[in-house]
C-alpha cells in the first residue's frame, strides 16, 4: 500500500485538530466549573450580596 504525503498531512491535521479541541474543552470546562463552584460556595455561605453581584456579572 502506497501512502501519499497529502494523506499523511490530512491524517496528522485531523489528530492536531482533535488535540486542540480537547485542550480547549478542558480549559473551558475548568474555568466554567470554577465559576460555578465559587457561586455555589457564596450561596452556601449565605454571602448573598457577593452571589447577586456575580450573577449580575454573568
Amino acid at each position: 500500500m502506497i501512502y501519499h504525503s497529502a494523506n499523511n498531512f490530512n491524517f496528522l491535521s485531523f489528530f492536531l485538530g482533535v488535540a486542540l479541541n480537547l485542550g480547549a474543552g478542558a480549559v473551558f470546562g475548568m474555568s466554567f466549573g470554577q465559576e460555578i463552584a465559587k457561586l455555589s460556595l457564596q450561596l452556601y455561605k449565605l454571602d448573598t450580596m457577593a452571589a447577586r453581584v456575580k450573577f449580575m456579572e454573568w
